[in-house]
């Protein structure tokens, strides 16, 4: 039940001035484009004939509330944890999302937008996750109602890295398994695949917007090194 791609994307060997645009990208990561070769960048110039605001990742503390389009490495930490609510219109990033060392943020809602997240700097394997969650203090909840499509490109091992967080994200195996359904990523909570968690202990829907389905077979879901 894991995320059924679509086209297989391969690109190589082109002028070293060769960039792909941000609507480029988004078209591609949703239309579930698996990549097998890919040598490129991201074009420096951010404007989109659709209107959409892109904006390029910098202080949040003074960055306009608007901006659909993040280009960068956004981390949401202890210095900007009060100005998140800035990124309540991110549909998109390209570059990698990490949450970590907040002492006041309790959920991710001023993510309630984000749809989709693309690096096309990471070569495979990648050093660092596209998506971490990390060493939060009061972090609750951490549903995304809106990212229904994996990492740009995905590659081999990759995951979205929950770990270090003072209090428990995911409580049980099949909540690990909710919570990458409704992401299509894997998950690794403090170093664990979903299926080494431990099991349910009660039949019930864990707390993520409401949102029920039925637990799916480890078959159902990639490979998980």
């Amino acid at each position: 039940m894991g995320y059924k791609f679509i086209y297989q994307l391969s690109i190589v060997r082109n002028h070293p001035d060769f960039c792909l645009s941000t609507r480029e990208v988004q078209a591609f990561a949703e239309a579930g484009t698996r990549v097998s070769e890919f040598e490129g960048k991201l074009c420096s110039d951010a404007g989109r004939k659709d209107g959409e605001v892109v904006c390029y990742w910098g202080n949040l503390n003074s960055m306009a509330s608007d901006c659909q389009h993040m280009i960068g490495e956004v981390v949401i930490d202890a210095n900007n944890e009060k100005s998140a609510w800035k990124l309540k219109n991110m549909t998109n990033i390209y570059g990698t999302l990490t949450i970590q060392g907040t002492n006041e943020l309790v959920d991710l809602s001023f993510l309630s937008s984000l749809r989709q997240i693309a690096s096309l700097k990471s070569i495979e394997p990648r050093k660092v996750q596209v998506f971490r969650i990390l060493s939060n203090k009061k972090l609750q909840r951490i549903a995304l109602p809106e990212m229904k499509t994996p990492p740009f490109p995905i590659l081999m091992g990759d995951y979205t890295e929950i770990d270090g967080n003072t209090l428990e994200l995911i409580k049980d195996r099949r909540y690990c398994y909710l919570f990458e359904k409704l992401t299509q990523t894997k998950v690794k909570y403090n170093g664990k695949r979903c299926k080494k968690l431990t099991p349910s202990l009660e039949y019930g829907t864990p707390d993520l917007e409401g949102w029920e389905w039925q637990v799916p077979s480890d078959e159902e879901f990639w490979n998980f090194p």
